[in-house]
């Protein structure tokens, strides 16, 4: 007895298939009604062994900030004309070219000749700088520039770079469900729902976090830079200066782990660092090199330490130290964990949303999806009985609380434009069943016997439901695909929708009318009670 059998229908209804619609109509309302109570309500009366996730609300919804980013990419492009200024000035020495004035302008690096006979030679060793680069003779002077091809790539490389920093960061601050997206070449739009003060996100954006150690040279010159560091002794700050090696010797993506500690010993906060297997081959040779002399670990171009190598160290572990208070060290730690910006943020456009403004939607779109499930309700307990109409309200019921759980369990967040399209989703589960029961009153209309037209007029609804939605579902994907922000929330809500109306149409739907044909007998539908006998 594994199975409830319906002859007159044709079709069998599995107690395996019963089970699964019944378990997965009980689990989608358990994981819907968190986000339907208070927290307070959901802390004091819910069940902690039942799900408690809520579903995620988009920033027009729960209120929170906005920023609009742009990436400084004129000031990585300047940074690498200057590398590519030491490149050629190697190059030039390798090939023993003489030349004089090498500098870098803007977005180029320029010099002359002092022996215009090596022109044919110069253009021939500078070649070996790869073909990002272009070689121009201007007069007497010769340029060397990016192409445009290559400034275009670095532009979106920088720009991709950041997406990912800024993610990671905001990741560490612990904000639910952040909305980064790119917006032309080289701006970012960051949304933080639920976050109404930015001033957190604002700080740990505005710094680069570029970490480097330098060896500490004795005098200024040639490949050297000067930095000072910054340090406050009985209430005054005062700079100290620096001369560093230009080159650094370890950079930050070689730190693998940065994490903050409190030294018992000086009791004072520091940062502890774990490198990677090049960093700490580096950094073992160095040490063990210069045992006695410092070595400077500069975090965006500011000393912040010059401790003094007392011996070699090969595990690669390294410590900062900094005067750091214990929510610096932690901020540092989790700059360090995210990686540095390639090019700094500036903040175009700053904007906070209400929670009251979010709250107002939310209570008019309760409002609207409340009144328009008893219209729908009543129009079908009206125009199809209360046995298959009942059918109708049902699925339809089923359907809005599996699209709020897929919602929940998938973690997207809901907005505006997804309501909208919750609201078509239920419209298109509506049609499915009106489809449904049409067809089969034009059966009943033609064969005058119950059974065979629910049977046959429910096979052509579903491959017409089918056909219908996977049009749609096509212009669901291209929305995905080629919109962005809200197009993309409404372009989510839609599929799922989609997918769910089809399963509760070919599924649910079905399963109800083989319930209520037993538990009815072979009845006609209410509709058409006057028209068979």
């Amino acid at each position: 007895m594994n199975r409830l059998k319906s002859k007159a229908l044709g079709v069998t209804l599995s107690l395996t298939r019963l089970f699964f619609v019944i378990g997965l109509s009980v689990y989608s309302i358990l994981t819907t009604l968190p986000s339907l109570l208070s927290p307070e309500t959901l802390n004091k009366y819910w069940p902690s062994f039942l799900p408690q996730a809520k579903i995620s609300l988009g920033l027009d919804l729960q209120g929170g900030s906005s920023l609009l980013l742009e990436a400084d990419v004129e000031t990585v492009i300047q940074e690498r004309v200057r590398n590519l200024k030491n490149e050629v000035r190697k190059v030039l020495r390798q090939h023993k070219i003489r030349y004089r004035d090498l500098e870098a302008k803007e977005e180029k690096v320029v010099f002359q000749l002092r022996d215009a006979s090596q022109k044919e030679k110069t253009f021939k060793a500078l070649r070996k700088l790869g073909l990002d680069f272009s070689v121009q003779l201007n007069i007497d002077q010769i340029e060397i520039r990016f192409t445009s091809a290559a400034l275009q790539e670095q532009e979106k490389v920088v720009l991709d770079q950041s997406i990912e920093v800024v993610r990671r960061r905001i990741d560490e601050m612990g904000t639910k469900e952040p909305l980064i997206q790119r917006q032309g070449t080289n701006r970012i739009l960051l949304q933080l729902p639920g976050v109404n003060s930015p001033d957190d996100a604002k700080r740990l954006l505005g710094k680069t976090a570029k970490l480097t150690f330098h060896a500490v040279k004795p005098t200024e010159g040639l490949g050297t830079i000067r930095l000072n560091q910054k340090i406050t002794h009985n209430g005054q700050t005062m700079d100290i200066p620096h001369i560093l090696d230009q080159d650094p010797l370890i950079t930050g993506d070689m730190v693998i782990d940065a994490k903050p500690y409190l030294n018992q010993e000086r009791n004072e906060w520091q940062v502890s660092l774990s490198m990677d297997q090049t960093g700490a081959r580096i950094y073992a040779d160095f040490t063990k090199a210069n045992v006695g002399k410092p070595v400077a670990i500069v975090l965006d171009n500011k000393v912040i330490t010059a401790p003094i190598i007392n011996e070699p160290i090969p595990t690669g572990n390294s410590v900062i130290s900094g005067q750091f208070t214990p929510k610096s060290s932690h901020e540092l730690a989790m700059l360090l964990r995210a990686g540095s910006l390639p090019a700094p943020l500036k903040i175009l456009e700053e904007r906070t949303v209400g929670p009251d403004l979010g709250a107002d939607s939310i209570a008019a779109g309760k409002t609207a999806t409340l009144v328009a499930i008893i219209a729908v309700f009543a129009y079908m307990l009206l125009y199809y009985g209360f046995n298959y109409g009942g059918v109708a309200c049902v699925a339809l019921f089923f359907n809005l609380t599996l699209l709020i759980a897929g919602l929940t369990l998938l973690g997207a967040t809901l907005t505006l434009p997804g309501i909208a399209g919750i609201a078509l989703t239920l419209g298109m589960a509506v049609d499915a069943n009106v489809l449904i029961f049409e067809r089969i009153r034009e059966e009943l209309n033609h064969t005058k016997r119950v059974a065979a037209s629910i049977q046959s007029g429910f096979s052509r609804a579903i491959s017409t439901i089918v056909d219908s939605n996977l049009t749609t579902l096509i212009g669901a994907g291209l929305l995905y695909q080629f919109g962005t922000g809200p197009v993309r929330g409404f372009a989510v809500t839609l599929t799922m929708g989609i997918l769910i109306s089809m399963f509760t149409a070919i599924t649910l739907t079905k399963t109800l009318l083989i319930i209520v044909y037993k538990w009815k007998g072979p009845q006609p539908l209410s509709f058409d009670m006057k028209e068979v006998k």
